[in-house]
Order: C-alpha cells, then structure tokens, then sequence
C-alpha cells in the first residue's frame, strides 16, 4: 500500500507531497531517515506516471523513455518511485537497478557452443529469481506453454544453471507473448552499461562488448523491438561511473524526442562536452583521435535501440527544496534551528537545486 503524507509544516504546498513506500527497500542512506523509504512526490514523478500508463494501454509501443538529467538530480529515485507505484497498482515489473554488475567481470562465464555470445548462467539464476518473488501474484496467474505458470518456470531456472539463461528467455517471450497478462513494465537503471565494453575478455583475451554477453543481448532485442503491446520501457544512465559511459548512448539521447518541460534550474556545467567542444591554441585533433570518441558501440553494426523519448529530471524548485528540508527535519537528520527561508534560499543555492548535494549539504553526510 502506498501512503501519502503531506508535511503539515507546509500548508501552502499542497501540491508536493511525501511519499513512503514499504514495499522494498533501497540502500541509499537518504531512504533511512524514516521507518519506511521516503521520495518527493513532484509534478515530473506525475508526469513520468501519465507518460508510462500511456504505454501501457497502447497495442503497439513504439518508443523507450529515458529519464537524463545530471549526476545527482533523481533518476534513480524517480525510477524507483515508479517501480513502486505500477507494482502496487498490479503491474508486472521487471526492475533492474545495478546494470553495471551485469558487466563488471563478478558473475562466472563461459562461451557459448557455435556462438560469439557469452552464458552468464548464475547471472540469468539472479534475475529469475528477483523477476519471479517481485511478481509472484501476476506469474501464478500466468499459464506458460511448457508447463504450469509462468512463476514456477522462472523458478526451474532459478533451481538449473545450466538451462537459467533458455528459461530467462523462454519465460521473457512467454510473458511478453501472453493475451491476458496486465501491462508491464522495463525498469533499468545504470543502463550505460550495456553499451559499452565490459570486464569480460574473449578466447583472444580482447575485451568483450556488452553486447556479447547472452542477457545483455536479450535485453538489447527487447529495447530495439518495435512489436510491443501494453508494455513500458523507461531506462536510466548512471553519471556516477565514469567506467560506464558510453558514447553510443549519448549520441542516441542526443537525438531522442524530449518529453518533459525544459529544466529552468539547470545552471550546472558539463565537463565532457566543454572537453569536446574544446579547441586549445586553435589546433583540433582528428575526430577518431579525440578520446571521447573511441567506443567499441560506435562501430558495432547489430546494436541499435527504438526511438527514445528523453524525460529530462528536473533540478529542484525551492519549494521543493524547502519541502524536502522541513522534512529532514521533522526525521532529525537536519539539527539546524532554525530552518527559516533564508536558510533554505541558501542550502537550495549551494545545491543548484540538485537534490542529492542538497540531501549531503542539509544533512552532513
């Protein structure tokens, strides 16, 4: 169950709200101020709601949302709120928040006979086994073409390394195929990683591309598939790694739709293109030689992804940001006395309205 609380210490704001979920919960400190993880309800998290349900009545999806904006501003939480508010409203979910594990060498390996993919068996296990206890009341449901319903397929491969990855797919084909299934929807976060090179290495000790890797090629086919019904895709990048930027997925938000109002607060700068569009003493270097430039996807001719729609996060308003201050202190994390408006005006300037410097900065953690 979802509960809204409204601050009472904020009358004249009844437009933003705090949400608490008890659902599952994130690692992130900010989620332990209170008993239950806390998220600002905000006209985007609205926006990004109306955007997903649009999804999910449609018969044909066309299109991948993905949420930008800077290192810090909320995609992560606004992901997850969304996570949260479509399971509670009997979506199936299938949310992955920690890509980057997928291709960061942890999971054991081994090529595939007459392939040039690579099984992550234990990997694929994981997944199946999350998908399946997340989405357990829809999948019983479900009637699979094999034999019983879909959850106690998910949960053979869960029990069969060796058959997870065939199954992984089996029941993704299955549930995506089914007529009388609810809508659904892709929740990825740190999707960067999936295109761009890994820490695994080939037969020839190459390093090999995301793409190479067997569930990260399902999910690529997922992403660039243009035949969905009632099923919603939103995905974020990660601007906390830097091992996990990738150029080719840059340039594809480069050219997606924007789907949201125009950040009026968005006053910070980006050091990487301030880097490329840097020519210093009047030299410029050939374009292939320009490092920001040499990414493996680049040249990688089989991957490609549906037309993206960018849903640009918001940095905060200072009502929000005042909303998100009288809460830390209502939770004790913030021992400022008083928290008056100017003290606000000024934690919201030094945080150019970006909500996990405001946490840092109004908190001291």
């Amino acid at each position: 169950m979802i509960l809204f609380y409204h601050l009472s210490l904020q009358p004249k704001l009844p437009h933003i709200w705090i949400i608490r979920y008890c659902k599952f919960q994130l690692k992130q400190p900010q989620f332990k101020l209170s008993k239950s993880p806390s998220v600002l309800y905000r006209k985007s998290t609205h926006e990004l709601f109306t955007e997903i349900e649009k999804d999910g009545k449609k018969q044909m999806v066309d299109r991948t949302i993905v949420l930008g904006g800077k290192r810090g501003v909320g995609k992560s939480t606004l992901l997850y709120t969304a996570v949260n508010h479509f399971l509670q409203n009997d979506w199936i979910v299938f949310y992955e928040p920690q890509l980057s594990q997928w291709t960061s060498g942890i999971y054991p390996y081994a090529s595939v006979k007459d392939s040039t993919l690579y099984d992550q068996p234990n990997l694929a296990a994981s997944i199946l086994k999350s998908f399946s206890e997340l989405n357990k009341t829809q999948l019983v449901k479900i009637q699979s073409a094999k034999n019983g319903n879909l959850y106690e397929l998910a949960q053979s491969g869960v029990k069969n390394l060796l058959k997870s990855h065939s199954i992984l797919e089996s029941v993704m084909e299955e549930l995506i195929a089914s007529e009388k299934r609810p809508p659904i929807l892709f929740a990825l976060d740190q999707v960067n990683a999936l295109y761009t090179q890994t820490h695994y290495f080939d037969k020839e000790s190459q390093p090999l591309t995301a793409n190479r890797l067997r569930v990260v090629n399902q999910i690529h086919k997922l992403l660039d598939s243009k035949s969905l019904k009632n099923l919603s895709t939103v995905i974020a990048q990660s601007e906390s790694h830097s091992l996990i930027r990738s150029k080719f997925l840059i340039g594809q938000i480069e050219k997606a739709k924007l789907i949201s109002e125009t950040d009026p607060f968005d006053l910070s700068f980006d050091r990487f293109e301030a880097l490329e569009n840097d020519v210093e003493g009047n030299v410029s270097l050939p374009l292939k030689l320009n490092p920001l430039q040499m990414d493996p996807f680049l040249n990688s001719i089989d991957v490609s992804v549906r037309e993206l729609h960018h849903f640009k996060v918001p940095m905060l308003t200072t009502e929000e940001a005042k909303t998100m201050i009288f809460f830390y202190k209502t939770t004790n994390a913030l021992h400022q006395d008083p928290v008056d408006q100017p003290y606000v005006t000024k934690q919201w300037m030094l945080s150019q309205g970006n909500a996990l410097e405001l946490f840092r900065a109004a908190t001291f953690i």
